[in-house]
């Protein structure tokens, strides 16, 4: 049973905490604690279940409620490898009358405070996500100058907070057949001020291949604006610089994305692109301007699991998990690509004030 580390709470505090806890222990959320600070209930909670972070927020609302939380309000810090991303607070009242429609999604929503540096959750936290490794199947097909299809095999696992170690293997079906681990990385991130997320890996890249990177990535306003920069040092690729400002614009969960930058294949570009997100999935499609000429760019990444995925507990496989489509007329095949997939700011993909506020109706759900 977690213990909530409150010395002043009163028994009945303590007993709805820890009910609330084994609640979203159960559920399958990790790296949970609570404390009671004054009148407000903080709940820490990892969620590597939901596909969209709302969901798993109201999950955890919806359970609060139920368990009779006792406080004016209450503070949600959903966390990234046991990382706070972002702090959710509420007046409890206003929450249940949320809940039971008497308040519309406007209203309760001008009632949230978020905090972009929210308090590091408690030692002790139950369900512990480190040490714990999961390993995701993702078949895909990308079309550069010739048409690739292959399966990626990515063993992860998180080694400290904030910290994962991560290797890939590379199964090619199309046109012919291989199979060959593409990188082996330990990398990590943190907060490093106020909207600001940095992120760091090191290691192989490939065959021949060694090298680091490093990012940068914010938001800014209500979070409808992210801005990225990444650079890079691999030996045999030239050294790359790309930045971006991306623009979410206040429907249908739409976005427009612009760029540039150096990148490792020695080609440089300006890029524009537009993409949707989507419940299980999201595309992406734009155009390049570099060193190659014009480049048409689309891209579909679709989740191909039923509902929720699986539970991290005690070695997760997703077996397939995503699977992507990539099309990139007249670009070869290394032309202007980042990989492996940025971490910096990762988490605000779908958990920034803009995207909560606007997907709130996910928090009636069951």
């Amino acid at each position: 049973m977690l213990p909530v580390l409150l010395a002043a709470a009163t028994a009945s505090t303590v007993a709805s905490g820890s009910t609330l806890a084994d609640r979203l222990v159960a559920e399958g959320f990790e790296n949970v604690a609570m404390e009671t600070r004054g009148e407000r209930t903080i709940v820490w909670f990892e969620d590597r279940r939901s596909l969209d972070a709302t969901v798993g927020l109201g999950q955890v609302v919806r359970l609060a409620v139920q368990a009779g939380v006792e406080s004016k309000a209450l503070e949600l810090v959903p966390l990234h490898e046991r990382l706070p991303v972002l702090g959710i607070v509420m007046p409890v009242a206003g929450l249940r009358a949320f809940l039971q429609g008497t308040v519309t999604d406007q209203a309760f929503g001008r009632e949230l405070v978020f905090e972009s540096l929210p308090p590091d959750p408690p030692q002790g936290a139950a369900n512990s996500s480190i040490g714990r490794p999961e390993l995701q199947l993702t078949p895909g097909y990308a079309f550069s100058d010739q048409l690739f299809g292959y399966a990626n095999s990515t063993l992860r696992a998180q080694i400290a907070p904030g910290w994962h170690a991560q290797g890939r293997l590379q199964l090619q079906f199309y046109p012919t057949w291989s199979l060959a681990p593409t990188f082996g990385l330990v990398g990590g991130h943190r907060a490093v001020a106020p909207q600001v997320d940095a992120a760091w890996s090191m290691g192989r890249w490939s065959d021949e291949r060694y090298g680091a990177e490093g990012e940068l990535a914010g938001w800014l306003g209500k979070g409808e604006w992210l801005w990225r920069t990444r650079m890079s040092l691999v030996t045999t690729l030239v050294p790359s610089a790309v930045g971006s400002m991306e623009y979410r614009f206040p429907w249908a969960d739409t976005y427009a994305r612009v760029g540039a930058g150096f990148f490792p294949a020695g080609d440089r570009a300006l890029f524009v692109t537009f993409g949707r997100l989507f419940s299980h999935s999201e595309i992406d499609a734009g155009y390049f301007r570099s060193d190659y000429g014009n480049q048409l760019r689309a891209m579909l990444i679709t989740y191909l699991g039923p509902g929720r995925r699986p539970d991290p507990r005690p070695f997760r496989v997703e077996a397939p998990g995503w699977m992507e489509f990539d099309y990139r007329a007249t670009a070869p095949q290394g032309a202007t690509l980042l990989w492996p997939e940025p971490e910096a700011g990762v988490a605000w993909r779908r958990l920034t004030p803009d995207y909560v506020r606007r997907h709130l109706s996910d928090w009636k759900s069951p």
